[in-house]
């Protein structure tokens, strides 16, 4: 998985601070109250593509818009039919 926040056309890396946390971290200032890294970023899924996820970026500081969130997974089929077949009904032989 890759996350990216978009802040003003400029993509920047972003990392979990923990596996399923309601934010990210991005190694930049906030843009809007310019506070010092880390930023913490929050976002709800707006667009999901074949492996990609985009959002609206909120910079929690300040709960500012500042940009967008794309989330690339690793996906077989894409995230749709993925989630399909581990979500169908399992069978056994």
């Amino acid at each position: 998985m890759t996350i990216t926040v978009t802040i003003d056309g400029k993509p920047h890396a972003a990392h979990e601070p923990f596996k399923g946390g309601p934010v990210v971290h991005v190694n930049v200032p906030c843009p809007a109250c310019k506070r010092e890294p880390p930023l913490l970023v929050s976002g709800w899924r707006s667009h999901r593509g074949h492996d990609t996820v985009t959002a609206r970026a909120v910079a929690r500081c300040c709960d500012t818009d500042i940009g967008t969130i794309a989330v690339k997974m690793s996906t077989i089929f894409g995230l749709e039919e993925d989630e399909r077949v581990t979500a169908g009904p399992w069978r056994v032989y």
